[in-house]
């Protein structure tokens, strides 16, 4: 089996691992099987061994997005603007017209999509909610092994549970997603329950989003999604919460004791919130929900409650893969690990941390200074998929193509004006910007985060 040998790069590890710094990494087929500062001793051991030069680079483990909807990609900014109780009254109905399609070509074309726009994005692994019916579930697993994804796919019917248990490969995880209504009932909760999970290995639910969501379930059933999942005996070691922003610390508390997961996305929390989240549950994962899968911004949120550099970057990549039994496969840079890699552009980073000063001194100046479009390259199990800000397995004037007629469906969907970008815009070769926009879910968090220069504004900025 060749050997490759990446050089030149500033590898960011964990703390006592001795990882951080001028390191080379020699890979193995898909395995990282040595880190040495010694290059010349690398060269001497592997005579043969190819070399990856990464000189100007930083090397980080590969981002896992912990929970994250591929369909976003085709509404653009619909979304973002309206609290989830007023999508599921006003504008879900149409959102299933441009979803509600027999082909399965049109599935795989957005999900092709969006996971390249992960992937420019330096996130090597996902977790997200599937749409449309078992033509949807073909076209998303077609796109998934043409882009090669670490990846966690739920299910939020029959139908899609169906597909889902016939497919079995080692990055991919099965499960079942939860919808959250105002109307659910106790009853209804345990239908839809019985008719997705049966053998599937995760589940997941997203908990009173907005102060809408808690409004209205205070009223149909007094104590919210998680009272309602107990009940339900829907709580335990197979059970991810989303969300969470609202919820309180004895509901928290109730489903950390059962043993659910809580994957939150921060830019949507305050500091209170958050500290109720992390006091109950101690460890968390990050996910981008419906816009960008890029997790920079999400750090940087998680650098304004105070989190430590290494919190942040592990609450990014490894606890997202540990939630998904995925920890073998991405996460960490050491011996025996997957070689699931982000390659990020170094200009920015002040030589005067290149070698100096500790492990969170040099992650604070990566999260704080960096953002999404400094990434350069991805690497997933040993092989580059994105090199020199490049897609390599698709054409991008192909996808560029693609987006376009599919976001074009949603407008005409919606009744908006069309807003289609020229094919010319896009720098560096990239997949569509609306990509690389970041959530702004929480308008009033981004603007503190602003204020306090922790957070870049890139949305609707199609400068990438």
């Amino acid at each position: 089996m060749p050997v490759k040998i990446i050089s030149g790069g500033f590898v960011v590890g964990e703390d006592n691992k001795g990882i951080t710094g001028f390191n080379n990494l020699v890979l193995k087929g898909d395995l990282i099987i040595e880190v040495s500062k010694d290059i010349a001793h690398l060269l001497r051991k592997y005579p043969s061994g190819s070399i990856i030069d990464a000189e100007g680079k930083v090397i980080m483990p590969a981002f896992f997005n912990a929970h994250y909807h591929p369909e976003g990609v085709i509404a653009r900014n619909f979304e973002s603007a309206l609290p989830i109780s007023q999508w599921r009254s006003d504008v879900h109905h149409k959102y299933e017209m441009v979803l509600n399609s027999q082909d399965e070509n049109f599935y795989e074309k957005m999900y092709r999509t969006a996971f390249c726009g992960s992937v420019q994005n330096g996130v090597g692994g996902l977790a997200f909610g599937l749409i449309g019916n078992e033509a949807g579930v073909r076209g998303m697993y077609s796109a998934l092994k043409g882009v090669g994804l670490v990846a966690a796919a739920f299910a939020s019917n029959d139908q899609q549970a169906g597909i889902l248990k016939k497919i079995v490969e080692r990055d991919f995880k099965r499960g079942c997603s939860l919808p959250f209504q105002k109307d659910m009932t106790l009853f209804g909760l345990s239908a839809v329950a019985r008719t997705v999970t049966e053998g599937t290995e995760w589940i997941s639910a997203h908990v009173d989003e907005t102060p809408e969501d808690v409004s209205s379930t205070s009223t149909s059933f007094g104590k919210g999604m998680i009272y309602l999942m107990q009940k339900s005996n829907l709580l335990g070691p197979r059970t991810i919460l989303v969300g969470l922003e609202n919820s309180s610390f004895q509901q928290l508390k109730l489903a950390a004791s059962n043993g659910s997961k809580a994957v939150i996305i921060p830019i949507r929390h305050n500091l209170q919130s958050f500290k109720r989240v992390k006091d109950a549950f101690v460890k968390y994962a990050v996910g981008s929900d419906w816009k960008s899968p890029g997790l920079f911004n999400q750090m940087k949120a998680l650098l304004s409650f105070d989190v430590s550099p290494s919190e942040a970057l592990a609450a990014c990549t490894k606890n997202g893969a540990d939630i998904f039994n995925l920890s073998s496969r991405i996460g960490a840079i050491e011996p025996g690990m997957s070689a699931t890699l982000t390659f990020i552009n170094s200009r920015k980073f002040s030589t005067r941390f290149f070698g100096k000063g500790n492990n969170d001194d040099i992650l604070r100046i990566i999260i704080e200074d960096f953002d999404d479009s400094d990434v350069t390259d991805l690497m997933i199990n040993g092989e580059f998929v994105y090199k020199d800000r490049k897609i390599l397995f698709y054409d991008i004037e192909e996808l560029i193509k693609d987006r376009n007629q599919l976001t074009e469906k949603a407008f005409e969907a919606f009744n908006e004006p069309k807003a289609i970008e020229p094919a010319e815009e896009y720098k560096h070769g990239a997949v569509p910007p609306v990509l690389r926009e970041d959530s702004s879910d929480s308008i009033e968090s981004e603007k503190s985060l602003q204020k306090s220069g922790n957070i870049k504004k890139t949305f609707g900025d199609e400068d990438i």
